[in-house]
């Protein structure tokens, strides 16, 4: 009978184990897949040399909404904001949202997948984790078929 595999192999893809990084070395990178975006994504987005003062965000503090456009996003106090948009959940629904306790923050965070949970994860024992926000804003911008409103 031939030996079989493991059921999760925990190693990074196409890694061998001369190139997983120890854990007390690792940086989100290590831990995480990143994607790139597209190049087809990027032409779908209308951006005229002005587009950091034509795209907006909305941060919330407290129950006050505030807007600010991408080029003056350095004077938000993001560390103040508040998610922009709450989370729910039922039994009912397609994705899996959750309350994920963070060491690195001493508190429980927002994810509203499995992939979202698994980078709050990652993030936290990588060690560089400061903070971690939750829906943080809402991004108004334009792209080819017109104006896209979008909660990280």
């Amino acid at each position: 009978m031939a030996p079989q595999p493991p059921l999760l192999d925990h190693s990074p893809v196409g890694a061998s184990s001369a190139t997983v990084p120890w854990s007390d070395t690792s940086t989100l990178h290590d831990l995480a897949r990143m994607h790139a975006i597209s190049a087809d994504a990027v032409s779908q987005l209308a951006m005229p040399s002005d587009w950091t003062a034509r795209w907006t965000t909305a941060w919330r503090f407290g129950r006050t909404l505030v807007g600010c456009t991408v080029r003056n996003l350095g004077e938000v106090d993001v560390l103040s904001s508040v998610p922009v948009r709450r989370f729910t959940w039922r039994t009912d629904q397609w994705h899996r949202p959750g309350l994920g306790y963070l060491v690195s923050t001493d508190r429980h965070h927002g994810f509203e997948s499995f992939e979202e949970e698994l980078l709050l994860l990652a993030a936290d024992f990588s060690g560089s984790l400061v903070e971690a926000l939750t829906q943080p804003f809402r991004l108004r911008f334009q792209s080819v078929n017109g104006s896209v409103e979008h909660i990280p």
